[in-house]
């Protein structure tokens, strides 16, 4: 029994190793530093419970809805919209639904869709298996619903002809609306801020290791850091029955930081907001019709934060960019010594276990 456990504690080490060695490529390992950050930020979840009359609408401040909670909350946000630069036309003080509903959704996307908006008819739905849970987040619904009001805000945030591009874009910007609701004092929205950017920077991590063939890593490294055992349980049981969904990733988490917020913060460009050509090339000079700045999110970030991502990405805004040989030996060799440290350390530990 007891070389069983050596076996596995080796084998646990060589794992650490791997992926200490690999934690020296800057973009895994500062982009996991601001997921830790980002998940001590968010806190504990604010559990509410709104109002909803399920299939008996009702008039409530010219919108028609099922809840008067979810029209309070479109008449807060809208004005944010405005005041973060999302509404491109300078005379119009935003657009409000027509109607705003928590619906059922039927199928997979009661599951896997969080909303719904139709500009054409200024129609918002909200999905209401996120208010019918044992403890709804009142910040994961916020987020959604800033998601869904900027689709129907302009054409801007919605393009039916490219959904990457229209989807990516508004889930952009809206981390940056969430950001400065956030520091107007919505608690609820800084929860859904830094939500936001663990999703975003964990996505970077998992990304980055499997282009070192180590994204086998990432399951156990989320396990140990970031969930509970019965979060653990839900990941694994999501992914059984719906896959990795990476078309839904690209859209709503990897482009909107790696081709737009993260460009836009170290570029001081804010979020270019034109057409699906500044998904292609995120740092191309074009015919922007608006900028959206991303003045909010660069304050919560910090300066801290701010120096992650530029350490992470050096060449962003800087092609001519070259790494100092003596940091690239730097690199190599603290990677090496703190392999055989550990390694050293494990073996150390196996013969204790064995001389018992």
């Amino acid at each position: 029994m007891k070389k069983i456990f050596l076996v596995l504690g080796l084998l646990l080490v060589l794992a650490g190793a791997l992926f200490v060695n690999f934690s020296f490529d800057p973009v895994v390992r500062n982009n996991l530093v601001l997921a830790i950050r980002a998940r001590l930020e968010v806190g504990e979840k604010i559990v509410f419970v709104p109002d909803y009359s399920r299939d008996a609408p009702f008039q409530q401040w010219g919108i028609t809805t099922n809840s008067v909670w979810l029209v309070d909350q479109v008449r807060q946000i809208v004005p944010y919209l405005k005041r973060e630069g999302a509404i491109a036309d300078a005379a119009s003080v935003g657009i409000y639904p027509g109607q705003a509903y928590f619906s059922p959704y039927i199928g997979y996307r009661s599951f896997q869709v969080g909303g719904s908006s139709y500009p054409p008819e200024d129609l918002v739905f909200i999905n209401e298996r996120y208010i019918l849970r044992d403890d709804p987040s009142q910040a994961t619904v916020v987020g959604i619903l800033v998601h869904e009001l900027l689709h129907i805000q302009d054409q801007f945030f919605f393009q039916p002809d490219d959904i990457l591009a229209t989807e990516s874009v508004t889930s952009a910007a809206t981390t940056e609306v969430l950001a400065g609701m956030c520091r107007a004092g919505r608690k609820d929205a800084c929860q859904a801020f830094w939500s936001d950017i663990e999703v975003m920077s964990l996505s970077a991590v998992e990304a980055r290791l499997s282009i070192h063939k180590l994204g086998w890593i990432f399951d156990p490294l989320m396990d140990l850091l970031f969930r509970t055992q019965d979060q653990s349980a839900r990941a694994e049981k999501w992914e059984q029955d719906f896959g990795s969904q990476e078309d839904v990733v690209t859209k709503y988490v990897s482009v909107p930081w790696n081709q737009l917020l993260i460009p836009g913060l170290l570029n001081h460009s804010g979020l270019r907001v034109s057409s699906p050509e500044h998904i292609a090339e995120p740092w191309r000079m074009g015919d922007f019709r608006f900028v959206m700045p991303l003045d909010d999110t660069e304050f919560l970030l910090g300066e801290s934060g701010i120096w992650l991502l530029r350490n992470a990405y050096p060449r962003v805004g800087n092609p001519d960019y070259k790494p100092a040989d003596w940091k690239l030996i730097g690199s190599v060799a603290g990677g090496i010594l703190l392999i055989l440290l550990i390694f050293t350390l494990g073996v150390f530990m196996g013969r204790k276990i064995l001389l018992r």
